[in-house]
């Protein structure tokens, strides 16, 4: 009896947890949408040229993020590069690109593709719900298996 008991404890943090995770990131990706969405109303847009592909290695491989030049309205020069990849690169050297920048701020220039703008909060937007439902469904069957077990003893 005390091992089920711990074994529903266990199960019910598990629950909770993917719950709260879902819900959790959510959030986070309606906060960076908001945040994007707003940073998009103010750019300025510029054209770009992609000069080279930077390499960057994590444990999922090897990843090629574009860094990019253009110059600015107030007709200064930036170099940037970005801390999205892929791969295969999304970029060749060379590549004419749009690029979009504050004007208070043009060393957060972005390039205006939608992986570049928006994938950590594509994501984070299926992620978490799908977390959440998973969270929700458990939950549901473990209440409706508790309660037939409750009706099923004597």
């Amino acid at each position: 009896m005390p091992n089920r008991s711990l074994a529903q404890s266990f199960r019910k943090v598990i629950i909770r947890a993917f719950i709260a995770g879902g819900v959790g990131l959510s959030v986070v990706a309606i906060g960076l949408s908001i945040h994007t969405a707003l940073y998009l109303r103010t750019a300025q847009s510029a054209s770009g040229t992609v000069v080279q592909l930077r390499t960057m290695n994590n444990d999922d491989g090897v990843f090629y993020a574009p860094v990019f030049s253009f110059v600015a309205a107030d007709g200064t020069a930036y170099t940037i590069s970005s801390n999205t990849g892929s791969n295969p690169p999304d970029f060749r050297i060379g590549e004419r690109v749009n690029v979009l920048y504050e004007k208070s701020n043009p060393e957060n220039a972005k390039i205006n593709s939608v992986r570049q703008l928006w994938l950590i909060e594509i994501v984070f937007g299926i992620m978490g719900p799908v977390l959440a439902l998973a969270g929700f469904v458990v939950l549901r069957i473990d209440r409706r298996c508790g309660a037939q077990a409750a009706a099923a003893m004597p």
